[in-house]
């Protein structure tokens, strides 16, 4: 071989080299989706809340992206702010298994090759928190060959009002909002008769009663409803007459269950007429 030959391969080869050592650059856009709105709290075991979330990447980012790392904003534990004391939260994967932080607090999902990747945030008695708007802080990175540097994420979660109630005594399960119309009957009014409703109230706020009378707070005669007995309702040992609708507190976020009586009394009517009388009772609840 001529030393003009040799001189000619490695020409060649010295360019063809870097042409074929070029990597795709390590690079693309990505974003993370907390969808708040589609938040769902459990009714058992801790009561928690829970908050889908979604990270889209490019795919040429996805090529080469190796994990995606979460950090509280400002250290320390992972909290929301908002009306109650800075409730604690937890980072979970997508079958809702916990993702225990590595030093400085870091949480770090494996990407492989993923352009997508679901995961939870999970917050604990999230059911019962003071009702109100809350906000968390995150600090968000994807490791990767040229990864840049970490940005902030934010989200809102807006915990609404609830109010359930069930009455033992009626056989029904929990009910909501306008509840049932409850038959009252005090049988023999030629005497004073006390009835007790008991009905267990269960919310994350302050919880009004409201009680309406199909006859006005009167015991009507089923065959002739011209003849009529009033009777009162005692509530926390305050009385009241039905002859309007009537507005009760009851409870202050009462998250465990908390049991009100209604006790119905009617005075004797010595000159009653024989029969049976009845009204219709509808019990209606209010959360704020």
């Amino acid at each position: 071989m001529t030393i003009r030959r040799m001189i000619g391969l490695a020409v060649l080869a010295t360019c063809l080299l870097p042409l074929g050592a070029r990597a795709e650059p390590c690079e693309g856009n990505w974003e993370v989706e907390f969808r708040t709105a589609s938040a769902t709290s459990d009714l058992k075991g801790d009561r928690g809340t829970w908050v889908p979330a979604t990270l889209l990447m490019d795919r040429s980012l996805a090529r080469c992206a190796r994990e995606f790392v979460l950090q509280p904003a400002r250290g320390g534990r992972l909290t929301l702010t908002g009306p109650a004391a800075n409730p604690a939260y937890q980072i979970t994967n997508a079958l809702r298994q916990n993702i225990s932080p590595t030093g400085r607090d870091r949480y770090v999902m494996p990407l492989i090759g993923k352009q997508r990747l679901e995961f939870w945030l999970h917050i604990p008695g999230g059911r019962d928190l003071m009702p109100g708007n809350y906000a968390g802080d995150l600090r968000a990175q994807i490791t990767g060959q040229k990864a840049e540097g970490p940005r902030n994420l934010n989200f809102d979660l807006a915990v609404a009002p609830y109010v359930r109630a069930k009455l033992p005594t009626e056989g029904t399960g929990w009910i909501s909002g306008t509840g049932p119309s409850v038959k009252l009957e005090l049988g023999d009014l030629s005497r004073t008769n006390r009835q007790t409703l008991p009905v267990v109230v269960e919310s994350n706020g302050f919880v009004q009663m409201s009680l309406s009378s199909q006859n006005q707070g009167s015991l009507k005669h089923l065959r002739n409803s011209d003849i009529e007995v009033p009777y009162v309702v005692k509530v926390a040992k305050r009385q009241y007459q039905l002859t309007d609708q009537v507005k009760i507190d009851v409870a202050q976020r009462p998250v465990r269950g908390q049991r009100v009586e209604l006790v119905f009394e009617n005075e004797a009517q010595p000159y009653a007429r024989a029969g049976k009388y009845q009204d219709v009772v509808t019990i209606s609840l209010f959360a704020r």
